[in-house]
């Protein structure tokens, strides 16, 4: 036999051991049931876990393995001593503060580093935790001074959190297919909620303290829905549509002093999203001129803010809203703030009392 089909066949061996260990063997293998228990390293097949559990290490599930919490069930992730470091890349190694003015692959100036021959990262390919409002499942950090740093990347492909209390990390990535509801998610370092693609839902939870956004959507068409926004040092929901996103920010309730409670990177979108019926209660709408956006049914208390992108000429028009204010010339002139002198605000209509459901879940 020809050398070329002899490496063939090693290559299709191979492939097919990895796909088999990785995807179909998990499933062929029972739930295991951990209980009060330390873990780290890989999983290789689909566990439930209840009581105590304590993360000594970095995790991975494999996409074929399954983790299931219990109601009560508190997972206690340790802040130094990763028995099972998984990211190796130098940039990710290096510990430390940031010390120059400038980003240094996304962490900027005044942040540490990532440190992952220390700290701990959590990668779950499908992970179902759903508490009750008596029960709820806890996921932080083991120490009593808690850091958003704590922990550094918690990554969910599939899923669903509900009655989860999220604390003291740098940040949550979900894939597309996640759902997260009635949790609390507090004290996080870059997002509260990363989310990069898809259509996944954030629903009547409570976002509590945050050093840059709470949710963080790129290119991405999540729902966003009937959640509370406590006051933090920084944004609300903050949306890079990159043409093709078209977030729905409905029924939430926004208390942001001196941020913006939503905040649009980028204009041009293919498609433009909602911002309906939540209540502005403190925070700005901040959005590019060139957006496409609907900005309808609102209450809104704070500002209509416009950022410059590309020529901001022409005219854009705000849908129905609650102003606290009869005039639209009045908003115009003392709510919508750092347009453009040739660019137009037309204000649609200026409902007379607030939208019935605005900021409710």
């Amino acid at each position: 036999m020809h050398w070329f089909f002899k490496v063939l066949i090693v290559l299709g061996l191979f492939g097919f051991f990895i796909v088999f260990i990785l995807f179909i063997r998990p499933k062929l293998l029972p739930i295991k049931q951990i209980i009060n228990s330390e873990k780290y390293g890989i999983i290789l097949q689909s566990e439930r876990w209840g009581g105590v559990i304590r993360v000594t290490g970095d995790i991975l599930v494999v996409p074929g393995a399954r983790i299931d919490v219990d109601p009560g069930t508190q997972i206690l992730i340790v802040t130094s001593g990763d028995k099972s470091n998984m990211d190796l890349i130098p940039l990710h190694l290096k510990s430390g503060v940031n010390a120059e003015p400038e980003d240094i692959f996304g962490v900027m100036h005044g942040e540490p580093f990532y440190d992952e021959g220390q700290k701990i990262s959590l990668r779950f390919f499908k992970f179902y935790a759903k508490g009750t409002s008596q029960q709820p499942v806890i996921l932080a950090s083991d120490t009593d001074t808690k850091s958003p740093y704590d922990i550094n990347t918690i990554w969910i492909n599939s899923g669903i959190l509900s009655n989860v209390k999220l604390a003291s990390f740098r940040r949550l990535e979900i894939g597309p297919n996640v759902i997260i509801s009635e949790s609390s998610i507090s004290d996080s370092g870059e997002c509260g909620v990363c989310i990069l693609r898809g259509k996944p839902q954030v629903l009547n939870s409570i976002f509590n303290g945050t050093l840059r956004n709470y949710i963080w959507v790129e290119r991405a068409s999540p729902l966003i829905s009937g959640n509370t926004f406590l006051p933090t040092k920084g944004n609300g929901v903050v949306v890079n549509p990159k043409r093709f996103g078209s977030p729905k920010i409905l029924n939430n309730k926004f208390q942001l002093p001196g941020y913006s409670g939503v905040y649009f990177l980028e204009g041009g979108e293919k498609k433009g999203g909602e911002i309906a019926s939540n209540f502005f209660a403190a925070g700005d709408i901040t959005i590019p001129c060139d957006s496409k956006v609907s900005v309808t049914q609102n209450h809104i208390k704070s500002n209509l803010r416009f950022l410059k992108s590309g020529n901001c000429v022409g005219s854009i028009t705000i849908g129905e809203n609650y102003w606290e204010v009869d005039s639209p010339e009045k908003i115009v002139n003392e709510r919508v703030i750092e347009k453009e002198l040739d660019f137009t605000v037309n204000i649609k209509e200026v409902l007379k009392s607030p939208p019935k459901n605005a900021g409710e879940k």
